[in-house]
């Protein structure tokens, strides 16, 4: 019994902690519908079908609303109002009306929508209660569910319901700070507040609210939803810096830029639609957004900064759109469950650890437009199996692919003429590999512990071969270095045994060799030797 009294009151606690603070009618919509989007699989088909309310303006707007904020990041398709008001009529059910479980299900399949969307507006007193689910057609189960309470007086509430408008007059959340810049316009520059739910103002002083400042919201533990107005342009630099609650955020379409450390460590935040007005996405702008799971990057992008997704451990897809002609460095590293990335043409370089240690990543598209692999760019990519590097790369960076260890296949192109230190050390599961005869250089450890190596074809173009560049490929059986090569490092072959072949051209004994190379290029091989 004292355990059932206890859970009851951290129950009722609980839910009365739910409905503290009401939100108004836009938050409402783009949380309940963010709700809605995280609990359902990707790619369901939905039927955003009825909501009732006193008022069928109120539900039109509401099931269009809900309809646009569901579909916006690509990840669930909605069905067309027009093919529901259809099938709606056929039924004669009404958008605004009560609707039962078994109805709803009903025209679900009739739809052929595997989840339909239902929701209510209840006056319960001081406020009114805004419900949404999405119920599985086949089960009846309700997923995603969410309940809200919304503003007695919210001005598009009551203009709905009623066709009233109400005479608005500036509303400055509690704790927020502002200062006006030339008499024209207002800057958001601080927030004290303790608000779960915040709506910041589209004016203040009868002056439109342009920008929000730096570091507004850094460090704010309580924020869980941030509704930011059409008049904001831009967005400062580790606005939401550590809002460690944060499940969402609507961005307007009026905003350019996303400023570095925008969103960093916001680890509750699970999708971000970026509109397509802004151009640029800032150094780390979402760096250690370790919920986040999925990103819609607008063709407007044409650049994305240093270590912007850094650390985004949960994201399984992004779409870099053609727009984009710069990545910057470690600009999706160790996004652990990224499985697939399309590098758009519009790119010419790959930047230094660009994807490194993404290590459920499979297949990776690099297009001819790229020339240069940067250093550790795919390095520790543990899952990738096989690349193809296009004719245009001229060089592949230090480490570009080290540890990539389910690596068995990489085709290297005519164009290379360098292939950098480290770039396939401990590639271990790499079978074989062809050296084009642009390459003239092959870098220290290129190809050290690549131990299922078993063939390897060095060209006469080859003029340098770094250190330990094949120590410890125990499974290769025989290598020929051309007579091109003028310089080989300490211990190129370490490892080898007296089971293994190294011929030499051009030079007739190990004295030329070693007059030529130095004796420390075969320090601890024992490999059998053959001079011509």
């Amino acid at each position: 019994m004292i355990k059932l009294k206890l859970f009851l009151l951290i129950f009722l606690f609980v839910s009365t902690g739910l409905f503290a603070q009401n939100v108004s009618l836009d938050q409402a919509l783009q949380t309940s519908a963010q709700t809605v989007v995280t609990r359902l699989p990707q790619g369901s088909k939905v039927a955003v079908l009825s909501f009732t309310s006193s008022s069928q303006n109120f539900s039109d707007y509401v099931i269009d609303e809900i309809a646009i904020a569901v579909s916006a990041g690509n990840k669930i398709q909605v069905i067309e109002r027009q093919y529901m008001d259809v099938i709606r009529r056929e039924l004669n059910i009404q958008m605004s009306g009560d609707v039962s479980d078994d109805e709803v299900r009903r025209v679900g399949r009739q739809l052929g929508a595997q989840f339909v969307v239902t929701g209510s507006l209840v006056d319960i007193g001081n406020a009114y209660r805004f419900r949404l689910a999405a119920i599985n057609v086949e089960t009846a189960v309700r997923e995603g569910a969410s309940s809200l309470n919304i503003n007695i007086n919210d001005p598009q509430v009551v203009f709905l319901l009623t066709g009233e408008r109400i005479a608005q007059t500036d509303s400055i959340p509690e704790g927020l700070s502002y200062e006006i810049s030339g008499g024209r316009a207002v800057a958001i520059t601080g927030y004290t507040g303790n608000a779960a739910f915040l709506d910041i103002p589209s004016s203040i002083a009868g002056l439109p609210v342009t920008a929000i400042g730096n570091s507004v919201f850094s460090g704010n533990r309580r924020l869980t939803s941030v509704t930011i107005p059409s008049s904001v342009t831009s967005i400062g630099a580790s606005v939401f810096f550590g809002c460690s609650s944060l499940t969402s955020v609507t961005i307007p379409s009026s905003v350019t830029s996303i400023g570095e450390l925008a969103f960093a460590g916001c680890r509750s935040l699970t999708s971000v639609i970026i509109p397509s007005s802004v151009t640029s996405i800032g150094e780390r702008a979402f760096s250690g957004c370790s919920s986040l799971t999925s990103v819609t990057i607008p063709s407007s992008v044409t650049s994305i900064g240093d270590y912007a997704f850094y650390d985004c451990s949960r994201l399984t897809s992004v779409t870099i759109p053609s727009s984009v002609t710069s990545m910057g460095r470690s600009a999706f590293e160790n996004c652990a469950s990224l499985t697939s990335i399309t590098i758009p043409s519009s790119v010419t370089s790959i930047s230094d650890n660009a994807f490194y240690e993404c290590s459920s990543l499979t297949s990776v598209t690099i297009p001819s437009s790229v020339t240069s692999i940067g250093n550790f760019a795919f390095a520790y990519c543990s899952s990738l199996t096989s690349v193809t590097i296009p004719s245009s790369v001229t060089s592949i960076g230090r480490a570009a692919f080290a540890n990539c260890s389910s690596l068995t296949s990489v085709t290297i192109s005519s164009s290379v003429r360098s292939i950098g230190n480290y770039a396939f050390s401990l590639c271990s599961s790499l079978t074989s590999i062809t050296i084009p005869s642009s390459v003239t250089s092959i870098g220290n450890y290129a190809f050290s512990s690549c131990r299922s190596l078993t063939s390897v074809t060095i060209p006469s173009s080859v003029r340098s071969i770094g250190s330990e560049a094949f120590g410890g490929c125990n499974s290769l059986t025989s290598v020929t270095i051309p007579s091109s090569v003028t310089s080989i490092g300490d211990y190129a072959f370490r490892y080898w045994t007296s089971s293994q072949t190294i011929t030499i051209q051009g030079k007739a004994n190990r004295a030329a060799a070693d007059r030529a190379w130095g004796s420390g290029w075969r320090g601890y091989c024992n490999a059998i030797i053959n001079y011509q």
